[in-house]
């Protein structure tokens, strides 16, 4: 049997899955059991992310996966995964069943009706470890990449108007064997609402950053205090802001964070700007990362949605500057209660580098993405 017969009869195999209902439990409803499935034609101008000799190619992603969710009056566990299966036209080296896999469970439970408790965690492995720079938009080459994060909450309302909450976060990624990088994070909250429509807020956070590489170890801890208010403008139109002073090491800089939302009659919109410390995947340092990014989608009719999304990110590290100016454009249409079509048109401009010896041409690259999908929509995360 050829490979393309194959690949054919796992298409048909894994559309046939994507369109079985979901099944749910008879206790209440309380169990829920979505297979989905996605098929995808994807044209990529530069499959390595390389600034020089960028190489283009023709991908056929299949995209099956199984959602879970349990509910009961205390509590809610929900999980997801998903697998990447793909075909490239003109590099078939590039060819695999391991392309991108990515598992996720959450937890909720309500102790008391004044306490929440909230934990989770997810795995994501990936040949593409841009995937993985959701916070700069960086370029990076092709490599095996992992992923794994874990999450903890507990929430306590103190009355009807304060509460508080502290919280643990931990990010480890890996970059083939020889590259790894640890961040664990943790904040305490208090919150309270001043009026029916303005809540303000207090926060501490404390991030330590661990960098190894086969000759190096190396920690970066950083220390941030922030006060934020969420406002409702109108009913329709809210904003917050988050602002405060964060030091590492003996540097002080700004920490900010603010947005703007209206989820106005004919269009919703949002605006946001970040200004933080992260993480860049193969890379040993704590980058500094300004952000800026709007949103604005309509719905045309009664079911053809359309979402523009421009975006710009400018990265810091030492005397090292990188900046990316990015747009997608999605559209998408139902045909029926578990079938959509869709199509997403993405391109980014990165100017600079970060990377120590690092190429500084510029680095342009455009996907052109037409998707089927079989299941619930909220399965399947724009790519």
């Amino acid at each position: 049997m050829t490979p393309n017969l194959r690949f054919a009869r796992r298409v048909a195999l894994f559309a046939a899955l994507g369109a079985v209902p979901g099944m749910d439990s008879e206790a209440q409803d309380r169990l829920r059991i979505q297979p989905f499935v996605s098929l995808s034609e994807v044209y990529d101008s530069d499959v390595f992310s390389t600034p020089a000799d960028p190489r283009a190619d023709l991908v056929t992603r299949i995209t099956p996966g199984l959602t879970t969710t349990y509910e009961s009056p205390a509590m809610t566990l929900s999980s997801r995964f998903l697998a990447d299966f793909e075909r490239f036209d003109r590099h078939p080296e590039l060819a695999g069943l391991d392309a991108r896999q990515q598992g996720t469970v959450s937890l909720t439970y309500r102790a008391t009706p004044r306490v929440r408790v909230a934990a989770g965690g997810e795995l994501l492995m990936t040949h593409t470890p841009q995937d993985l720079n959701l916070a700069t938009s960086l370029a990076a080459p092709r490599a095996r990449a992992r992923r794994h994060t874990a999450n903890a909450s507990a929430t306590r309302r103190f009355s009807p108007v304060t509460s508080g909450s502290l919280g643990y976060t931990f990010t480890g990624d890996r970059v083939g064997r020889s590259f790894a990088t640890d961040t664990h994070g943790a904040d305490a909250t208090v919150e309270r609402r001043v009026s029916a429509r303005t809540a303000v807020r207090g926060r501490y956070r404390v991030q330590a950053f661990g960098f190894t590489t086969p000759v190096t170890h190396s920690r970066v801890t950083s220390h941030s205090v922030s006060i934020g208010v969420d406002h409702a403008i109108a009913p329709r139109l809210r904003a917050s802001i988050d602002v405060g002073p964060r030091t590492t090491g003996d540097v002080a800089r700004p920490e900010l964070a603010a947005s703007v939302a209206c989820d106005c009659a004919s269009v919703d919109l949002a605006l946001a700007y970040t200004r933080t410390q992260t993480t860049v995947i193969g890379l040993a340092g704590a980058a500094d990362v300004e952000s800026v990014g709007m949103t604005i989608g309509r719905t045309f009719g009664r079911s053809l949605d359309v979402q523009v999304a421009p975006a710009f990110f400018s990265s810091t590290l030492a005397a090292l500057r990188a900046e990316v100016y990015a747009l997608a454009i999605n559209v998408k249409r139902p045909i029926s209660s578990r079938v959509a079509v869709e199509l997403t048109l993405q391109g980014s401009l990165q100017r600079g580098h970060i990377y120590p010896g690092g190429a500084g041409e510029d680095v342009p690259r455009h996907t052109i993405l037409a998707r089927l999908v079989a299941g619930p929509a909220v399965a399947h995360p724009q790519r």
